[in-house]
């Protein structure tokens, strides 16, 4: 990065994944429901009731680093003609983390009290 950065005719726009983040998502889903879940169930017995189902789920993802619309938008047709850009090899490993927030806001039925 600081190789490019240094550059005068040079600048850095926007990285882009090569792999899908909706593996991580779902995993993270998964994870948040199942959490969800326990506490739900722990909630239920204190008070002496019994889940009976869930009555709306709403579901919020948080990811900073999402697509903006332009580029995905001028990304589709070159996918759609099938053209493939070549990439040129800095010759060194770039290494980089992020955060993807998932929540979930879960109603449930409950028997009566």
């Amino acid at each position: 990065m600081d190789i490019i950065a240094s550059q005068k005719n040079a600048a850095l726009e926007r990285i882009q994944w090569k792999y899908p983040d909706e593996t991580t998502r779902e995993r993270g889903l998964e994870t948040v429901l199942e959490k969800a879940k326990l506490k739900a169930d722990k909630v239920a017995k204190s008070l002496g009731v019994k889940l009976l189902g869930v009555y709306d789920l709403i579901e919020n993802n948080f990811d900073e680093e999402m697509p903006f619309p332009q580029f995905a938008a001028q990304a589709a047709p070159m996918k759609a003609r099938g053209v493939v850009v070549s990439e040129p090899s800095l010759g060194i490993d770039i290494l980089h983390s992020k955060t993807i927030t998932i929540s979930v806001d879960i109603w449930y039925r409950v028997s009566a009290f």
